[in-house]
């Protein structure tokens, strides 16, 4: 496990456990990288605001929209897959008013080709829980319910 993603590794042992069934990972990840990248181009293209975006240009990671849909989900699109959790954010804070809109359409999109109509999907990301103390990260998966779950 030492090379995968900690937070998906968490989370497939808490579905584990909360469900009483296996869960497999597959993780597709590229660190750094935008979420334009990940969502089919042609979306991106085609809405009125997120074209309007304009991504810096950085020499290690790709801007072009769709990219790494194509690379690293698109091949997946053949297995029956349950759901996924996207764990980004950071990359985006240039176009920040228009992320969840992005984020949105980024996830329907697999999930009209993965599986049965069931295909779920969870947004992830870090924040901060601010005691007396100290202030902590913490692991905060929100689903469409809006409730968060993680220590």
């Amino acid at each position: 496990m030492r090379k995968t993603s900690a937070t998906a590794y968490f989370f497939a042992r808490y579905l584990t456990e909360h469900l009483k069934v296996p869960v497999g990972i597959l993780v597709s990840a590229w660190g750094g990288t935008p979420a334009e990248v990940w969502t089919p181009a042609e979306i991106v293209e085609k809405d009125e605001i997120l074209s309007k975006n304009k991504l810096k240009d950085y020499p290690w990671w790709p801007i072009k929209p769709g990219v790494l849909y194509n690379q690293m989900i698109h091949p997946l699109v053949p297995y029956q897959i349950a759901g996924c959790i996207w764990y980004q954010g950071e990359s985006n804070h240039e176009n920040a008013p228009s992320y969840a809109r992005l984020v949105s359409k980024m996830v329907e999109r697999p999930g009209e080709k993965i599986s049965d109509g069931t295909f779920r999907s969870i947004m992830c990301r870090l924040r901060l829980i601010r005691t007396e103390r100290r202030t902590t990260p913490r692991l905060c998966c929100v689903n469409s319910r809006n409730s968060c779950w993680g220590r």
